[in-house]
This record gives C-alpha cells, structure tokens and sequence, in this order.
C-alpha cells in the first residue's frame, strides 16, 4: 500500500513551544473568561439573489436561473487564544427551477439535461466551521473552512457560483515582518456541485515583500485524491511568481506580475504530466483607471499531458462564459486585455480574450466580458455581467447574462 505524509505534525511541533510561552500567568476564572468569549462572539448574515441567462449554440434551448444564496454565521470572542467559527449556507431556486441543468452532483441535480448548465444546485450545508488559535503572529485552523491562496488560480473558494468551495483540514498560518507563510493539509474538498471528494494534499505557500519593488512567493502544491474519477487530478506543481506596483508620480502607477510553474503526475495519476504554466502581465493605472495586459500559458499536448488546476477559482480566468473550466487537451493561451475603472458611481471593466492552442498552429476563439457594479449607501452591492464567446475551432458560441445583487448583515 502507498503511504502517504503529512507535514503537520512537523509543523505543529516546531510552532508549539511558540504558541505555549506564557500561559501559565493567573487570570479570572475559567468559568467567567470562557462566558466572556461566547458574549463577546458575533452574528453574520448575507444573501446574493442572481438572475443568470445562458445561451449556448451546442443547445436549442437557453437557460434560465434564479437563485438565493444565504449564509448565517457565528464567530466566537478569543478565549485563551482559541475561537470558533459556524457558518450554515442555502441555495435556493426561486421560480426557474426546470429553466436550466443545475449541475448538481447525485440528487441534487434537477433532472434538466436539454438547456445549458448554471452550476448552482439548490443545497443546504454547514459551509464552514473551525476552531482558530493564534498567538505570537501563528494562526492554527482545523476543520472545514475556506482557502484562498494568492490570486486563487491554484486553490480558491469558487466565490461567483452561489455554492462556495471549502475543505476539512487543517491550516497553519505565520506572519513575520515581511515574510509570511501557509501550510494547509486537506482531507476532503466540498465541490460547488454539492458533492465531496475525498483526497490527502499538502499545499505550501510562502511569500516575501520587497518595499518599493513587489511580493516574491513560491508554493508547492502536492495534490493526491483517492476517489477512482478523480485521480488523473493528482499533481505536484512547484511554482514561483513576482508581483509588484510603482508609483510613478501622483497620478500614474505601473504594475507587473510574472509567474512560472511546473506540473508532475503524482500518486496513482494514471497518466503522465510533464507540463507548465507561465502568466505575464503589465499595466498602468491613472487616476482610479487601469489597463492590464496578459498573457497566460498552460501547457497541453499527447505525450506530457496538460496543466490542471482542479482547486482554483476557475470563473476568475480565461474568460466569464466557463468554456476553458478544463484545460483542452492540447493546452491553452490566453492572451488577454482588461481595462476597468469608474462611471461615475458606477465600477466598470472591460476584458477582451484571445484564446489558442499550447501545441501547435490553431485559434480556440475570442471572448469579450463586461460588467457594471454600484454600491449605495447602506452598503448592497448591485451588479450586471455579461460574457459573450465567438467560437473558431473551441466548443461553440455562448452568450450569458447576470443580474444580481448582494447585501451582508
């Protein structure tokens, strides 16, 4: 049998005789100090309604969707260190239930297989709940909760689908000057389908800030599933990337990123990966306007396999309208113009898409992503998106719309 490691109980090791020093001083009673931090917890809600319309040439039929997401949570004051953390979520359909394929896994998929997918299956969960401990610039998490590494293009929370990504595990966090460092073991992973795959990863993270010139971070992301559909998913990827903004005088910033990666079957992958990722990006900002050009690179071809990034918050990248969830066999560039700012109350952005093959001569497509949000006064957030995908040699065209909006108490 394969074994497999962990790197926490090393870890915990080595942060234990940090988070110990100095508990032994004389405080109130055990009994008062442990009221103190139920009284002093407090309450959160939010709820997100979105209206989405897809319409995608591979259907005759578009789809429609109307959905209520809710949250109610419960943080816990800091008694010895120690907090807890309860968060319960609902999704729910309001009106359009038969007007879409839900994408749900199992039984909570609605049936509907001739319109387009809006992956968000009506489900009641316990979508987060962990106890904490922190001391000395050390925060220890165990339980479920949610992960979001960097920019999220590797491990993220999925926070565009109503039913949010999170994982039982156990997380340890440190924050030292500039230096700053994540360790993070899962155990399982709660899907925006509303199933739950079993796996044994260890995800690393570090990063250090240069003033004046940027964020250097490296991460290794050791991802081993157990379920028999999911193996092809188990990775190693080792990475790097610099990220950083200049001010050029009062009015101008320059920013840039550059970011490498490699990837390696692991585990029982049935298949072999030899494959890499690269990302550039420059850009300005003038007064509140920015312009960013990328360019993105996962590598795909018959012999080394592809690049995956089964954990990420995959709606963030490579267009709005989902075609590229799942890296094409032979790879994938994305060449990419963003251009974002305000009208006037209004927040606008603006994203162009060219998309092509890794491995070889070809065009996948182009794609233009629009969106406009406003915030009022009592702080709900309203927001309109829109995606539209011409396709050239990639699945077929897709239009989609969303109208939504979002308040939090």
């Amino acid at each position: 049998m394969r074994r497999r490691y962990s790197a926490l109980p090393v870890l915990l090791a080595l942060l234990l005789p940090v988070t110990l020093h100095g508990q032994g001083a004389s405080a109130p009673s055990f009994g008062d100090r442990l009221l103190d931090a139920l009284r002093e917890g407090t309450f959160g809600m939010t709820a997100r309604y979105r209206f989405e319309f897809v319409q995608d040439d591979a259907s005759t039929l578009d789809a429609y969707a109307s959905t209520l997401r809710t949250t109610i949570g419960y943080r816990t004051g800091v008694f010895e260190g120690f907090s807890a953390y309860l968060q319960l979520e609902d999704v729910s359909d309001i009106g359009a239930a038969d007007q879409h394929n839900n994408g749900g896994s199992g039984h909570l998929a609605n049936g509907v297989t001739d319109r387009p997918v809006v992956a968000d299956p009506a489900v009641t969960s316990v979508h987060q709940a962990f106890v904490q401990y922190s001391r000395s610039g050390v925060t220890v998490t165990g339980g479920r909760f949610v992960v979001n590494l960097d920019d999220q293009r590797f491990v993220g929370a999925v926070g565009w689908r109503q039913h949010h990504q999170s994982f039982d595990g156990v997380r340890v966090d440190g924050e030292w000057g500039d230096f700053g460092a994540s360790y993070v073991f899962l155990d399982d992973v709660h899907r925006i389908a509303g199933n739950q795959l079993k796996l044994w990863s260890n995800l690393f993270n570090a990063h250090y800030r240069i003033p004046s010139l940027g964020t250097i971070t490296g991460y290794a992301y050791l991802l081993d599933y157990d379920e028999p559909s999911a193996l092809g998913l188990s990775t190693n990827t080792f990475g790097g990337q610099f990220a950083g903004v200049q001010d050029v005088n009062e009015d101008w910033k320059v920013r840039y990123e550059a970011e490498y990666a490699t990837q390696q079957d692991a585990a029982d992958n049935p298949d072999r990966v030899r494959a890499d990722y690269i990302h550039l990006m420059g850009g300005g900002d003038y007064r509140g306007y920015g312009v960013r050009v990328g360019w993105e690179s996962l590598s795909g071809d018959a012999t080394d396999g592809k690049f995956t990034t089964p954990l990420a918050t995959l709606h963030a990248f490579n267009g709005w309208a989902d075609k590229f969830l799942s890296t094409p066999a032979m790879g994938l560039r994305d060449l990419y113009v963003r251009a974002e700012g305000p009208l006037g109350p209004v927040g606008g952005v603006l994203v162009y898409h060219k998309f092509q093959p890794a491995t070889g001569n070809g065009d996948y497509g182009t794609e233009i992503d629009v969106q406009l949000t406003y915030r009022s006064s009592w702080g709900q957030q309203w927001g309109l998106r829109g995606a539209a995908y011409n396709a050239n040699g990639f699945s077929t065209d897709t239009k989609k719309f969303w109208a939504y909006t979002q308040w939090s108490f």
